[in-house]
């Protein structure tokens, strides 16, 4: 049969534009079908906590990436729920590194630090003496505690605890109320891995015992313990060293000498500085950034830097080899 040309142009266009719409109907569903299929192969079911909170990652902040357990879920203690609020310094063959996900291995010194403490305890237990409890959990299990009683001031919302400080540290006295090597002798004991672990902070106070810090913190001991256990005894036995009556029984015996050197802030911010040396007019004294300052001081003496919304924390310590060079403050 032969249709009129008309015609046949007539039935192609409405036969292509049927063919059309029909691909365009099918394909979709063919490509949601297909989609969904290869999401559930590869992306398995995640169960959401409605407290649960993402956490932003600080693996560029360490050298070796950093890992920890996931640190979004409030921990229930007896102050109630508290989110992590801890971050950790962790010194690494004399450089520092900052961050709320850090990694620490055998021969690293480990400080942590809280940018923000719930205000209601701070002001109802400014000027006490209360009781500092610091707990260190890993696989579930208590792994070490610590518990010292001290006066609580604190300065601003900046608080910040020792826990693995260097043994041969010249830092002050004064700064070393919170040393303990039990946790230290703890990690010793561990089996080679990664180790993540949970530490709790809490504070007693009239019978009351507050959780106020919660943060993570992973031991790698991949490559063995090293020293880890001899440095708990170092640590117990160097927390009442006085680095300063030592320096100054040096010193009467005229074995030290002073000498001028330069001191240059490259800490980024405003800081104050203090030493031993009172016979110089500038022990202690201010520096902007970047400035630097000319001062007196003694053979084998450690300067003390002070940041803003912290106390004095041990800088560099000097020798007659500094003899009229420029050091830096904050490395």
């Amino acid at each position: 049969m032969i249709f009129p040309r008309r015609f046949s142009l007539s039935l192609c266009r409405t036969f292509s534009v049927a063919i059309v719409i029909l691909f365009f109907l099918c394909i979709p569903q063919v490509q949601a079908f297909s989609l969904e299929g290869a999401l559930k192969k590869v992306i398995p079911p995640i169960k959401k906590s409605p407290a649960a909170q993402a956490q932003p990652s600080d693996q560029r902040s360490s050298p070796t990436g950093g890992s920890a357990i996931s640190s979004g879920i409030p921990v229930k203690g007896l102050a109630g729920e508290i989110s992590p609020n801890l971050q950790f310094s962790v010194t690494k063959n004399l450089t520092t590194y900052e961050g709320s996900n850090m990694e620490f291995v055998p021969g690293d010194w480990v400080v942590g630090f809280t940018k923000s403490f719930d205000k209601q305890v701070a002001a109802e237990n400014q000027d006490k003496d209360v009781t500092f409890i610091y707990e260190f959990h890993t696989d579930g299990k208590l792994l070490a505690t610590h518990s010292f009683k001290r006066k609580f001031q604190l300065q601003g919302s900046y608080f910040q605890f020792n826990i693995l400080p260097d043994p041969s540290s010249s830092v002050n006295k004064s700064l070393r109320w919170d040393w303990s090597g039990r946790f230290a002798v703890a990690l010793s004991t561990l089996s080679a891995g990664k180790h993540p672990i949970l530490v709790k902070g809490y504070i007693e106070s009239s019978g009351k015992k507050t959780l106020v810090m919660l943060g993570t913190v992973t031991y790698n001991n991949t490559a063995g313990n090293g020293q880890m256990a001899s440095y708990g005894p170092q640590i117990d036995k160097n927390a009442s060293f006085d680095i300063e009556a030592e320096n100054a029984k040096f010193k009467s015996k005229g074995e030290w000498e002073d000498f001028r050197l330069n001191v240059y802030n490259d800490c980024g911010v405003r800081v104050i500085i203090k030493f031993a040396n009172k016979k110089s007019s500038d022990w202690t004294l201010s520096l902007s950034p970047l400035e630097t300052k000319s001062i007196t001081i003694t053979d084998m003496e450690s300067i003390y830097v002070k940041k803003p919304g912290r106390d004095f924390i041990s800088g560099p310590s000097v020798s007659t080899f500094d003899k009229g060079k420029t050091i830096r403050l904050c490395r």
